[in-house]
């Protein structure tokens, strides 16, 4: 199965954060699903990084 996470879930799946829901944390890591994000995601996750980098979980993300 294809799941699109928004902008909150890829982030929070990055860093396992505990805001993640249990439902949602079963589809990311069930090896079987390909993951994917929008281009409008990597450009919030900029965005947000260059307005208040303090404020994000991680310091850049990595494509695979």
């Amino acid at each position: 199965m294809r799941v699109l996470l928004d902008t909150h879930v890829a982030l929070w799946a990055l860093v396992d954060a505990p805001r993640l829901s249990s439902s949602a944390r079963i589809l990311i890591e069930d090896s079987r699903n390909i993951l994917c994000v929008s281009a409008a995601t990597v450009w919030e996750i900029s965005i947000k990084r260059t307005v208040s980098p303090e404020k994000m979980p991680i310091s850049g993300v990595e494509a695979v």
